[in-house]
């Protein structure tokens, strides 16, 4: 039972870190377009 809860928790924090991740992404993508703008 603790072993399947701790493994739960776990993968929500894989879950949330991938999440994270992909919001840094998204923002630097953000960044480069509006970089990209100014140089045009």
């Amino acid at each position: 039972m603790m072993v399947h809860a701790r493994l739960k928790s776990d993968s929500q924090k894989m879950q949330s870190k991938c999440e994270k991740s992909q919001l840094q992404q998204q923002n630097r993508l953000k960044k480069s377009e509006k970089f990209q703008n100014l140089h045009v």
